[in-house]
């Protein structure tokens, strides 16, 4: 595979995982947010001023998971990463489920940061739901962790690692999550990354491409994933049913 054809190949890999990602937290979110919240927030949420600009460095969030085809030379890494999203995104829902979490948002003005996070707060589900741990900050945790040390050099992952933390101060600065979903997200992604690491290398075999690895690995994981999202479901429908009048 020529490395044209391997970054083609991982653009349609990412793109649907991107998709199926969007599906599912929807679904779990429309669950969740009939279920009873909490209210997590700290003092120093309270504290963390709110900062409509930041929406800018938010944005990013969606388009991180496109960075290791300007940073990545070794494919598997990729393939690491994609594991580690898929086990964040697992281990997380179960969370989202368990424990809705809801906080209060600040009223907005007529600027057009606002005006863009007034979009994002009436997309988002309400009261509540899919916010502790963030996994957007987990997704570019593990994203960024996957480019380091590849062809951007010192001065590129020092620049990438400090995008990184920008984004993630950004999600409390424009109040879509509160301190401990941003900073559970943040160990969220760093243990997934690990957990990743320990587990790519069985699944996928010794000596392959990253392209026949990343088929392995979907092979391998999609069974197991889907009967847990099925057991998800169950789970919640359950709780739906317990908590019914």
């Amino acid at each position: 595979m020529t490395d044209r054809s391997e970054r083609l190949f991982y653009l349609k890999a990412t793109l649907l995982l991107y998709v199926a990602w969007i599906a599912v937290f929807e679904l779990v979110g429309n669950v969740a947010k009939t279920l009873p919240t909490r209210d997590l927030s700290l003092p120093v949420d309270r504290a963390i001023p709110f900062v409509a600009g930041f929406i800018w460095p938010y944005l990013l969030t969606h388009l991180w998971p496109f960075l290791p085809f300007a940073a990545v030379d070794d494919w598997h890494r990729v393939n690491r990463a994609f594991l580690a999203i898929v086990l964040s995104n697992l281990t997380a829902y179960l969370v989202y489920i368990l424990l809705p979490v809801a906080f209060a948002r600040p009223e907005l003005g007529t600027s057009l940061p606002e005006r863009v996070l007034a979009w994002y707060y009436k997309a988002d589900f309400y009261p509540g739901a899919n916010k502790l741990p963030s996994n957007h900050v987990a997704f570019v945790w593990i994203t960024t962790i996957a480019c380091l040390k590849q062809r951007l050099g010192r001065a590129g992952d020092g620049l990438v690692l400090a995008g990184a933390a920008v984004v993630t101060a950004s999600t409390v600065l424009v109040k879509q999550h509160i301190f401990l979903d941003a900073a559970l997200g943040v160990v969220w992604g760093l243990a997934c990354w690990t957990l990743a690491g320990r587990l790519y290398p069985a699944l996928a075999g010794p000596g392959v491409s990253p392209a026949e690895g990343l088929k392995r690995l979907v092979r391998k994981v999609a069974p197991p994933m889907f009967a847990y999202l099925a057991a998800l479901v169950l789970v919640a429908l359950f709780l739906l049913r317990k908590g019914a009048p």
